[in-house]
């Protein structure tokens, strides 16, 4: 689905989204960082739900939104260790 990410349109998953939806599962953001002496992986804040409230497409959309936005400091923090492996931007878009 399209989100906003770093303030540009970023096709992102809504697969964690439907997840919670179809589990109530906690969604936790988690990270790994690059440091001098090896990797630190930070498991970040929980992002709550209501599971009865994932019930559209649209709802989903607007969740995968909110969990995006908590990953956008990490990214800005360490954007040189920040690959999504498939082109989502260009070159020529401006930023």
């Amino acid at each position: 689905v399209d989100v906003e990410f770093l303030g540009h349109r970023f096709p992102a998953t809504i697969a964690a989204a439907e997840l919670a939806r179809a589990s109530g599962c906690v969604v936790l953001p988690v990270c790994i960082v690059r440091e001098a002496d090896g990797y630190r992986a930070n498991a970040l804040a929980p992002i709550p739900y209501e599971r009865s409230e994932l019930g559209t497409r649209d709802a989903r959309v607007v969740f995968t939104q909110r969990m995006m936005r908590v990953f956008e400091p990490v990214v800005r923090q360490y954007p040189e260790q920040w690959f999504h492996f498939v082109r989502v931007w260009s070159h020529d878009d401006g930023k």
